[in-house]
């Protein structure tokens, strides 16, 4: 029986190859948003690969080796801005490279204070009407109740409008 047996190899931790990932989803959440579950993958993931979302290491789920799930705490997501991530598959045996997950400002809904100017006569002609309020966007329009008019942001807090000469021809 000498000779029969053949000797066997067992790789080394540093032959696990580093994991890598190819896409997530999501790729945004907004600001202030509840937690969520993010999906991530991938190659080269193992049972004891781990993902840090920002700094904090959270709780990961293997799935197979290219596909984890993460779940990502509220608390994580609480600012807008970009939040690194990276999976780690541990000590000594690599990470792959960060990619940045986008936490969106939450949009809320616009206020009004103040028109001016507050009244018109009809048969006015064209002016411009300025709106003071809050949480204005680039893409806010205003109707005048003859439709959309042209708008101007100028700030989260005003706007201005064209107000055409047909929308205030009759009282």
């Amino acid at each position: 029986l000498a000779g029969a047996w053949t000797a066997t190899t067992v790789p080394a931790q540093a032959e696990i190859a580093a994991p890598t990932i190819s896409s997530f989803a999501p790729a945004s959440a907004l600001a202030g948003g509840p937690g969520f579950t993010l999906t991530i993958a991938g190659t080269n993931f193992i049972t004891a690969s781990k993902i840090y979302f920002g700094t904090k290491l959270v709780p990961t789920t293997f799935a197979s080796a290219t596909k984890l799930t993460a779940a990502i705490p509220a608390d994580a997501i609480a600012t807008a801005g970009n939040v690194p991530f990276a999976v780690t598959n541990g000590e000594g045996l690599g990470h792959s490279e960060l990619k940045t997950f986008v936490v969106t400002p939450a949009i809320q809904a616009p206020t009004l204070t103040s028109i001016d100017p507050g009244t018109c006569v009809a048969g006015h002609g064209a002016f411009t009407l300025t709106l003071i309020g809050t949480n204005f966007i680039t893409t806010s329009k205003i109707d005048f109740g003859t439709g959309l008019v042209p708008t101007t942001y100028v700030s989260p807090t005003k706007l201005t409008a064209a107000i055409p000469a047909s929308a205030v021809a009759v009282a």
